[in-house]
């Protein structure tokens, strides 16, 4: 008796955690495929909204029906929202530095 519990309890936790492994991989993915759906909506001239929109309906679709209910595309625009920040941080980040090295250039 005890063995068959400790067998369906050993096979649930493998199911659960196959399941899991399979979350964070798309996760990765979604990850991935971030960067590609900003380039991709950059590249176009609309709205921010527009391209935010863009970009989450692009990404959402590689998530599998599975894991909509857990990735939803709250979750997908947050990801992409943080890219966009990132991308406009790295933008000012290295105008600045080439300002700094325009006026450094003047003076000498």
């Amino acid at each position: 008796m005890k063995e068959t519990i400790l067998n369906i309890v050993f096979a649930l936790l493998a199911v659960f955690f196959i399941c899991l492994s399979y979350y964070f991989c798309i996760r990765a993915k979604i990850n991935a495929a971030t960067e590609d759906a900003v380039n991709n909506a950059e590249q176009d001239d609309k709205t921010a909204t527009e391209k935010m929109s863009l970009a989450v309906d692009q990404i959402y679709s590689i998530v599998p029906i599975a894991f909509k209910p857990f990735i939803t595309k709250k979750t997908i625009q947050a990801i992409v929202q943080k890219a966009f920040d990132s991308i406009e941080a790295y933008a000012e980040k290295q105008k600045k530095k080439q300002d700094t090295k325009a006026k450094t250039d003047k003076k000498e």
